[in-house]
């Protein structure tokens, strides 16, 4: 065995482990599942980080290789994480009484929950960058926006599970705006990963734009050829396989990244139940207990130590928390109101959809990848994250007291 080999594999033993451990803990305080991983994961990847920098004159050759290696494999696994996000998302029941009247409030509310974020969102960054004298980049001002505004699908399920509100008319809202904001979302992350890599050529974007209806058309003709043949789950999950693979590599190679290869292929293939639960029933562990506190444990090995953090960074942070939760709930709560939800419906909505969790963590990861986004931008929006998904669960509960 190699002098690498060891590390590594004793790094991710102990992540899996005390992931384990603070999943449970989080269990008990009434949090959904994935909300203990990503707490978890994050506070793992601190103390990683530190241990990391305590023996850096010692071992660094060592601990970057490490390191290097970790992210690699946390790229592959965020494919899958990404993946099976979307395929987790409950299908069913979300459509109660309310019919055509429930799908204009449905584009009603995805509305609210991205334009006021992603406006006020890009004007703060605006401010941000005058004031540390960098340049306003569009797509640093679009990575800003989508973060602000993004909703956490996969965390916001397992919220509805967790307070039993799955089949109830503002969770169904909720959920469905949810997903159609994330796929807003999506849609102008890869136009800021575009605008970055080569912002004077509308020739790049168009030549993106292409690759990306391509490979949709190929994803759904596969769909159909699977749907109509049956060739069985194994054969089925391996096409899936090949396919996403290739998909997040092709995407890779246009300078978009992997996720947003991978959120095609969720966004084609969840809408089957039969490929839907094929595919979970066979990824399902292997993803949740492995890539996800490897991806959340990777990401707090990102995090600035506190040393580095001035306090004009801190009120720097405060501002931009105080945004992400004012132009959810207050627009939220109004919107609620104004599609015949009542007044506890109406504030479960701003504090459900307030929630970004494993969504936005991914955005920030491929904004600080790219370069778009500086290390210390990163862990300003890495706290916003934990405290706005962290916050809504346990008010959410003190809200449903009244209905």
């Amino acid at each position: 065995m190699s002098t690498l080999e060891a590390p590594i594999a004793l790094t991710i033993g102990v992540v899996i482990l005390a992931s384990l451990a603070l999943h449970r803990l989080a269990r008990a305080f009434g949090q959904p599942p994935l909300v203990g991983d990503m707490c978890a994961g994050l506070l793992i990847g601190v103390v990683l980080n530190f241990i990391g920098k305590a023996f850096e004159n010692t071992s660094s050759t060592l601990a970057n290789s490490t390191a290097h290696s970790l992210v690699h494999l946390g790229e592959i696994g965020l494919i899958f994480l990404v993946v099976n996000a979307l395929f987790h998302a409950p299908r069913g029941n979300t459509e109660t009484s309310g019919g055509a009247s429930d799908s204009k409030a449905v584009l009603l509310i995805t509305l609210t929950n991205c334009v006021p974020p992603f406006l006020v969102g890009g004007w703060i960054a605006l401010q941000y960058a005058s004031a540390h004298d960098l340049p306003a980049s569009p797509a640093f001002l679009i990575l800003i926006g989508v973060s602000m505004s993004i909703s956490a699908v996969p965390v916001l399920a397992g919220i509805l599970i967790e307070l039993g509100l799955q089949s109830s008319r503002v969770g169904g809202l909720a959920f469905r705006a949810a997903c159609w904001s994330d796929v807003i979302g999506w849609t102008l992350v890869g136009l800021a990963l575009s605008l970055h890599q080569n912002a004077n050529s509308s020739n790049f974007i168009w030549t993106c734009l292409v690759l990306v209806i391509t490979i949709f058309a190929i994803l759904k003709t596969i769909k159909y050829l699977l749907v109509r043949h049956q060739p069985g789950q194994t054969v089925t999950n391996q096409v899936i396989l090949i396919a996403l693979l290739i998909a997040a590599g092709l995407t890779q190679l246009a300078s978009l990244h992997v996720v947003f290869g991978a959120f095609l292929v969720g966004t084609v293939f969840a809408s089957n139940d039969t490929i839907r639960q094929g595919w979970l029933s066979a990824t399902s562990w292997i993803t949740d207990r492995f890539f996800c506190p490897l991806f959340f444990a990777i990401a707090g090995m990102k995090l600035l130590s506190s040393d580095e953090f001035a306090m004009s960074e801190l009120g720097w942070g405060f501002a931009f928390l105080v945004v992400c939760v004012g132009t959810k709930l207050l627009p939220l709560y109004i919107t609620g109101r104004w599609v015949g939800l009542s007044k506890p419906e109406s504030q479960l909505l701003g504090l459900m959809l307030n929630t970004r969790g494993l969504m936005e963590l991914v955005v920030l990861s491929v904004g600080l990848s790219s370069g778009i986004f500086s290390p210390l931008q990163y862990s300003i929006f890495v706290v916003v994250t934990a405290v706005t998904t962290l916050m809504s669960t346990p008010l959410c509960r003190l809200v449903q007291r009244r209905l």
